[in-house]
């Protein structure tokens, strides 16, 4: 109680815990009533100042709809809201109560179509109740939870954006070039999709460009959008930035999933801002609405279901659930698997026991390998060896342990030493706990798919070897397609330019064609065009001022690796010599021989090669450098081996031939 001009006041706030009840009690029923005992110290008037719960964000406070009051069981003198009076500011409340902020009369706003008050924290009714010293008074208030608005992340709406974009490009000597394209919103899962590269051919990779949209919108309004960009991008709207992938790129897939936010649209004029920078091979800004988002089921624990304690999964020894007794340990205990009778696992030195494995991928807890000593790496292996025997697993997939081992190293020759030792300490562990290991490489992983995918077209005849050549033909048409390289032959005929590498790949072996294969994946799941780069690096002698520009976004080989490349790119040289000497026509096709012959649109073979070799990863070129030593011991000419294939697949019956036919 408190005192104020003799006058005896209380504040009263519905507020906090029993707010927030009463407002999830109206939700389900559609109305609630709060109910508690008020003592009088002394006598006079208290006020029951009704409100809502307070929130940081004032676009949170929740709205309530105050229907009814009632002391000592009795409705009040006008608690039911029937009669109201005008205020100053035409404001109508109800008779006999006051007011903070702006509470709105609803003449029909109850749970059940009565007159009610819309009240939140900032907007308030006041009951001014005169009350006597020392006697108790029992209030009744029924209230109901005004309908939350829906989330907008639930609703998937066309975009309000025009179909007007005006798209600022590089222009020549650092001036912006201004172009206008028309592309409307749609609500297909694809989105709509405004295609950069097509507007500056030969367009460099981080090239800028701004597009901008204006638009009008008759009120406020919370837009669900999706974003993607190849390959970086800043959304801003109203001047406000909502998203920003500046920093890592965009990432894969290009679907409107990947970068979402909520638009806060504003009635009037909005002004939308895109800025987007090209990746190595593609350029492009798409926008749509993604699928709507599904809230998450909240499960809370009650009398019927007890939570279970996540922090720890391992399974402890002796418990229902140890499943280690069916595990024979160590690993090996009755020899290698063999295939027995009637086509049975079983193993070699117990026949009588068939083999069956329950495995698991390598998705092992990051504290085993991080942010720990040797010893305390080595006691974590131990702990989870055993805990993984518990559960019932004996294999054990360790896929991507090459990737581990020869993390940052620079050459074929090295590798993390302190890594494979833990690589080792952990097989040693659990091939004590029963567990037998395998192996699955990346390129292993990408072969397996290309084979299986040829092996469902019933007529192909095609053998492995064809098969790798094709999808990295494919791999390499896509790419080149991407890039968009002016002066490139071929790029528009894709027969042309698939017989042309045909007739290069039919001398490699499968273990080269396998590894480059995955440099394509590997360079892909980055975001990498390695076309691209390959083009690029070739511009240091045919385009130096645009090279320049483009210098520093290309992988920085090491100088080992440089030396190899000039080695091998020397040996070529002098193969293409010898071959221009005996077939000067059909070697003529291929431009000029040397690099300081190269031109703008006329590339020489000895900065092709120097190109291309440069985009091989340490694998594919100790393999293709192997290829080459070899046929060197074999006294055999690789442009000739490749001319003469090429030759054939154009239905010539040799090289011979095809040079007195040109």
């Amino acid at each position: 109680m408190q005192r104020d001009g003799g006058m005896k006041i209380l504040a009263f706030f519905l507020f906090a815990a029993g707010l927030v009840l009463c407002a999830q009690d109206a939700a389900e029923k559609g109305a609630a009533a709060l109910r508690f005992t008020l003592a009088a110290s002394g006598g006079g008037v208290v006020n029951l100042e009704f409100a809502g719960a307070w929130n940081d964000d004032a676009g949170k406070r929740r709205f309530l709809r105050l229907a009814e009051v009632r002391v000592n069981d009795a409705m009040i003198p006008e608690g039911g809201f029937i009669n109201t009076k005008n205020m100053r500011d035409s404001k109508r409340i109800p008779s006999g109560f006051q007011f903070r902020g702006k509470p709105e009369y609803l003449a029909a706003g109850g749970a059940e179509g009565e007159p009610a008050v819309r009240i939140n924290h900032d907007n308030r009714l006041i009951l001014p109740l005169a009350v006597k010293a020392g006697e108790k008074y029992r209030l009744m208030i029924r209230l109901s939870a005004e309908p939350l608005p829906p989330d907008p992340r639930t609703l998937r709406k066309l975009l309000p954006f025009s179909e007007n974009w005006r798209i600022e490009l590089p222009g020549k000597g650092g001036s912006a070039e201004v172009r206008m394209v028309k592309k409307k919103p749609d609500l297909s899962p694809d989105g709509s999709t405004i295609w950069l590269n097509g507007l500056v051919p030969g367009f460099s990779p981080r090239s800028a460009a701004l597009i901008v949209n204006e638009f009008e919108h008759d009120r406020e309004e919370a837009f669900y959008a999706g974003f993607a960009a190849d390959w970086w991008m800043e959304v801003q709207l109203n001047g406000a930035t909502l998203l920003s992938t500046l920093a890592k790129g965009n990432g894969k897939p290009f679907d409107l999933e990947q970068h979402k936010v909520l638009l806060p649209v504003k009635k009037g004029k909005n002004v939308l801002k895109v800025k987007v920078l090209s990746g190595s091979g593609g350029w492009f800004f798409r926008f749509g609405s993604p699928r709507p988002y599904v809230p998450p089921k909240v499960f809370r624990e009650n009398t019927e279901w007890r939570a279970v304690d996540m922090e720890s999964l391992e399974v402890k020894p002796g418990t229902a659930l140890d499943l280690s007794a069916r595990i024979d340990a160590p690993a090996g205990k009755f020899g290698r698997p063999v295939i027995g009778k009637g086509g049975v696992l079983v193993f070699e030195k117990a026949p009588e026991k068939t083999a069956r494995y329950q495995g698991f991928s390598s998705g092992l807890p990051q504290e085993l390998w991080f942010g720990c000593s040797k010893e305390q790496f080595r006691k974590n292996a131990v702990r989870i060896a055993s805990a993984i025997r518990r559960q019932g697993y004996n294999f054990f997939r360790d896929h991507g342990i090459d990737d581990w081992i020869m993390r940052g190293s620079q050459t074929p020759a090295e590798f993390d030493a302190e890594m494979l030792d833990r690589w080792d300490f952990l097989f040693a562990e659990m091939k004590k706990q029963g567990l037998t290991s395998g192996e699955d490489h990346y390129l292993d992983h990408h072969t397996d798919k290309i084979l299986h995918s040829i092996s469902q077209k019933k007529e192909s005849r095609e053998t492995v070897k064809e098969a790798l050549i094709g999808e990295l033909i494919r791999l390499e048409w896509n790419d080149l397609i991407k890039a968009q390289i002016e002066g490139t032959e071929g790029q528009d005929d894709f027969q042309t330019y698939a017989m042309t590498q045909e007739g290069k790949y039919q001398t490699w072996n499968e273990e080269m064609l396998r590894s480059y294969i995955s440099d394509f994946h590997r360079a892909d799941d980055r975001g990498f065009n390695l076309i691209s780069e390959k083009y690029g690096r070739m511009l240091k002698t045919t385009f130096p001022a645009r090279y320049q520009k483009i210098a520093e976004t290309l992988p920085v080989l090491s100088q080992v690796k440089e030396e190899i490349i000039e080695e091998i790119v020397g040996i070529q040289v002098k193969w293409m010599e010898e071959l221009a000497q005996r077939y000067p026509k059909a070697a003529g096709k291929a431009g000029g021989i040397h690099t300081k012959e190269d031109q703008p649109f006329r590339i020489s073979y000895e900065t092709c090669q120097r190109g291309e070799l440069s985009t091989y990863s340490e694998n594919t070129l100790d393999l293709y450098g192997k290829f080459i030593a070899g046929l060197c011991r074999e006294n055999r000419n690789l442009p000739e081996m490749i001319m003469t294939n090429t030759a054939q697949l154009y239905g010539y019956a040799s090289l011979e031939e095809l040079e007195q036919a040109l």
